[in-house]
């Protein structure tokens, strides 16, 4: 969890650190990627995670779009979520 007495940078840091850990124990990533926008990355991610969870996959969702990330909006969730926030399900 980020101490808010440290500096910005240093709450960066200790943030990639701890998504770093996390990420280092889930076996398979799937990356839903392309350099144009508007072309349904988030859709596809949506949908594919929520397929997953319904075979009875175990399944995180990180949308990375600082600009305008879709991913919250579309499955209803609400909420400030971080690296060390509480787990959220539509």
């Amino acid at each position: 969890m980020v101490n808010e007495n440290m500096n910005q940078q240093d709450q960066q840091k200790q943030q990639d650190v701890e998504i770093k850990e996390r990420l280092s124990h889930i076996k398979n990533k799937i990356l839903v990627m392309s350099g144009k926008g508007g072309v349904g990355k988030s859709s596809v991610a949506a949908y594919l995670s929520v397929a997953l969870a319904k075979k009875g996959y175990r399944v995180g969702l990180m949308d990375v779009d600082l600009h305008g990330p879709s991913i919250p909006r579309m499955l209803g969730l609400k909420g400030n979520i971080g690296p060390g926030g509480p787990t959220q399900s539509p």
